[in-house]
């Protein structure tokens, strides 16, 4: 009788280990660290080595590296949704500021309402802009691009270690995401591209 409670209290206290664990939350919900083509290059990423107080550029693309589009901001029922944009004039910046203890928090540059311009997620897994005080953190880790070696390609998790991804042309956390890995493209750069006619 001993042994079995025993057994079934370390059977417990596994079961909640397991389940407390960041790094099985990430392992189970991170393509980066379970595809193919990108598992042998899954390296963590220190928050230094972000590119913080930038004007930046999302580009989004899927888990066989297939380009999905650019960050863009939609605007549904007075609130500006981040929104998946093929058109690279319609990307919007988006700037990744230290919020503390390795995590950032992304800042809008182009908010249509004063002060509503930091990423929070909806009850529903949307990304919208709102007040600081309701902005969401990210945890960040990043790949080096085997095929560009100037980029690196991120995920971003929110506070429970989901990433963040798209739903149809909106971007998502939660349930029917589906994953999406993000370049991180200086605004400038994107901007000389375009004056050049490059895409």
């Amino acid at each position: 009788m001993l042994k079995r409670l025993m057994l079934g209290f370390f059977v417990l206290l596994g079961v909640v280990y397991v389940a407390n664990s960041p790094t099985h939350v990430s392992a189970s919900t991170s393509v980066l660290s379970g595809n193919t083509a990108l598992t042998p290059r899954v390296k963590s990423t220190p928050p230094q080595d972000l590119p913080l107080n930038t004007p930046l550029v999302f580009m989004g693309f899927s888990a066989k590296e297939s380009f999905l589009g650019y960050l863009g901001l939609a605007v549904s029922l007075n609130w500006d949704y981040l929104h998946i944009e093929q058109e690279a004039e319609a990307a919007k910046e988006i700037y990744l500021e230290d919020a503390g203890d390795g995590k950032v928090y992304m800042k809008s540059g182009k908010a249509d309402w004063p002060g509503y311009d930091y990423v929070a997620i909806s009850t529903q897994g949307f990304l919208y802009l709102g007040l600081k005080d309701y902005a969401a953190t990210f945890t960040v880790s990043g790949v080096n691009d085997a095929k560009n070696s100037n980029y690196r390609f991120y995920e971003f998790f929110d506070k429970d270690f989901r990433g963040l991804g798209m739903y149809g042309e909106f971007a998502t956390i939660g349930k029917g995401t589906t994953f999406t890995a993000w370049k991180l493209v200086p605004k400038s750069n994107l901007t000389q591209k375009l004056n050049n006619g490059q895409s």
